[in-house]
């Protein structure tokens, strides 16, 4: 094996461990500071680089597969097929991710203090106190351990969960709608926001 690839297979074991290792308040932290940035790129210049690296940035850090299960009622997701699973999920990603864009507001912060407050060696739960324009919001992420990595399952904004919040409206549509046409809601959700993010 030559010197050019050992420094490579190196440098890639170096990063990996890395992330391995961040914690998951140093994971928010690191974040939230890189989406300041980002956010202010963007309202300085609205083109597709800086959209695409907000969306990057604000959804990174979730774990949609998680979400997406937990968003479904626990007897359609069990009796939904492989596809269907994967079809919703996918769907759900995209919804999520086009809306991102539109709602910068919610994300931006002049000041943020962080407290974590349960935690184990797979399950964090951490507290945000942000402070944008003399208001104090609190965000609760929800996040545990996925393939060596910290992942948000659930984010609790005031006392609204975005998780439970989503189970409660799908719950609703699916009295009187199958779960293909549910997946095809969303999907027409996620096309409109991306389209209203391009205008």
């Amino acid at each position: 094996m030559n010197m050019c690839v050992k420094f490579w297979c190196f440098f890639c074991m170096t990063a990996i461990l890395v992330v391995a290792q961040q914690g998951p308040v140093e994971l928010i932290k690191c974040k939230d500071k890189e989406l300041q940035s980002a956010i202010k790129a963007y309202n300085a210049l609205q083109n597709d680089h800086n959209k695409n690296k907000i969306i990057a940035l604000v959804n990174g850090i979730f774990d949609f597969q998680v979400m997406g299960q937990r968003a479904l009622p626990k007897t359609v997701w069990d009796s939904a097929s492989t596809a269907q699973r994967s079809s919703f999920v996918n769907q759900f990603e995209r919804m999520i991710k086009n809306a991102s864009i539109t709602k910068l507001e919610m994300y931006q912060a002049d000041s943020v203090m962080y407290t974590i407050q349960d935690s184990s060696a797979e399950k964090v739960t951490l507290k945000a106190h942000v402070r944008y324009k003399d208001k104090q919001t609190d965000i609760v992420y929800k996040m545990q351990m996925s393939h060596g990595l910290w992942k948000v399952w659930d984010l609790v904004i005031g006392d609204m969960s975005t998780v439970r919040t989503y189970r409660e409206q799908f719950t609703e549509l699916l009295k009187t709608k199958t779960l293909n046409e549910l997946i095809s809601l969303l999907q027409k959700k996620a096309d409109s926001y991306n389209e209203s993010s391009d205008k």
